[in-house]
């Protein structure tokens, strides 16, 4: 829990100056979305194909089950082509362990939080549809969970998010948005944004 308070914390004092030194002009968006592919995703699932190759078969997964990312990010709008603010992730998976004689013996489930400051590039801007590019980076807390004691860590790691191409449509203040990119928060992304 301190890792968390502690991550929270560096995110704030990252984004408060910049955010506090705008201009009344300056506009706050709020985005919420959902996620598919998350890098996590993909790594479990080359991670059981290493496990099932290196124990010749021994250890094997299979129904695959990811749960996406549920995204929260907060942008303030510093001119015509520059935001900056911050993303809140989670993300989760489950697998299940088979043996040789394919017999499920456990679980193998994964999740964590990803909290990044994160910065937008329109490069389209109209009235009611703007093309972004967005770049996001900082720490996901992943759930190392220990059956024998029923206990939680989250480890901290590296994380980022590159969004190549973004749309937003709609009107002034509600607006769609879709999401083509890499990293915690999935290969696509979809969702609904606020502007204030």
């Amino acid at each position: 829990m301190k890792r968390i308070l502690i991550s929270l914390a560096v995110v704030f004092y990252v984004c408060v100056p910049v955010v506090s030194a705008q201009t009344p002009e300056s506009r706050n968006e709020i985005m919420f979305g959902y996620g598919r592919v998350t890098v996590v995703d993909v790594a479990h699932v080359v991670g059981g194909v290493f496990a099932t190759a290196f124990t010749a078969g021994y250890a094997r997964f299979d129904n695959f089950r990811s749960y996406g990312s549920v995204n929260l990010e907060y942008y303030r709008t510093l001119n015509k082509t520059f935001s900056v603010g911050a993303a809140v992730s989670w993300f989760g998976g489950a697998a299940d362990e088979l043996n040789k004689d394919n017999v499920k013996v456990g679980d193998s489930k994964y999740s964590g939080f990803a909290l990044m400051p994160a910065a937008k590039v329109f490069w389209f801007k109209k009235q009611k549809v703007a093309m972004y590019s967005k770049l996001a980076a900082g720490v996901t807390l992943l759930d190392d969970y220990d059956e024998k004691s029923d206990s939680h860590s989250f480890d901290p790691y590296w994380a980022a998010q590159v969004t190549f191409a973004g749309v937003q449509f709609g009107g002034e203040r509600f607006r769609g948005f879709v999401e083509t990119g890499s990293g915690m928060q999935g290969l696509v992304l979809a969702g609904l944004s606020y502007s204030f």
